[in-house]
C-alpha cells in the first residue's frame, strides 16, 4: 500500500494518496476498536489519566466481564510491539506480576492467553486485545496440595 510518494528531482514536492491516520488516545481507542469493557474497568480503576498521559505504555486488553486488575494487563515505559514481543520473552506488570510471552504456530501468547489482535497503536503506546484474562503464573518451585 502506497501512502505517499516523494518527487527526488524536486524534494519539497509531492502527492498524497492517502493520508496517515494521527494515533488516539487510549480511552477513546478502546471504545472505537470494541474494548469498552476493559475501556470502563480503566475508568472505574481510576488509572484513566496515568494510562493516557505515561509515555510507553502497553496494555493486554480484553472485552469481557470478569473481574479483573487492570495494573495486571499494563506495563508502563515499554512501547512492546509485536516484533519485540517475539523478542523478548518476558515483562512485569505494572502489578508486580510475571507476563510470560510465548509463540505458537505463528499465534502471540501472554501468560498462555492468545493475542487475538495485535498492535492497535494509541497515542502513548500500543493495545494487544487478548481472548481473555491473563493467568497468574505459578513458580515452578511451588507445591500444590490437594486434600
Amino acid at each position: 500500500m502506497r501512502f505517499l510518494q516523494l518527487s527526488i528531482s524536486h524534494p519539497a514536492n509531492y502527492s498524497a494518496y492517502r493520508y496517515f491516520t494521527l494515533p488516539r488516545p487510549l480511552i477513546e481507542t478502546l471504545g472505537l476498536v470494541g474494548l469498552a469493557v476493559f475501556r470502563d474497568a480503566i475508568i472505574s480503576a481510576g488509572l484513566q489519566q496515568r494510562l493516557s498521559d505515561t509515555p510507553g505504555v502497553t496494555i493486554f486488553a480484553f472485552n469481557n466481564t470478569d473481574s479483573i486488575s487492570v495494573e495486571e494487563h499494563t506495563i508502563t515505559g515499554t512501547f512492546a510491539y509485536t516484533p519485540e514481543l517475539f523478542n523478548r520473552k518476558s515483562f512485569t506488570s505494572d502489578a508486580g506480576t510475571a507476563l510470560e510471552i510465548t509463540a505458537a504456530d505463528g499465534d502471540l501468547f501472554v501468560n498462555g492467553v492468545r493475542i487475538i489482535k495485535g498492535n492497535i497503536i494509541i497515542k502513548n503506546g500500543v493495545v494487544h486485545q487478548l481472548e481473555g484474562v491473563i493467568i497468574h503464573l505459578v513458580s515452578s518451585n511451588a507445591v500444590l496440595t490437594i486434600l
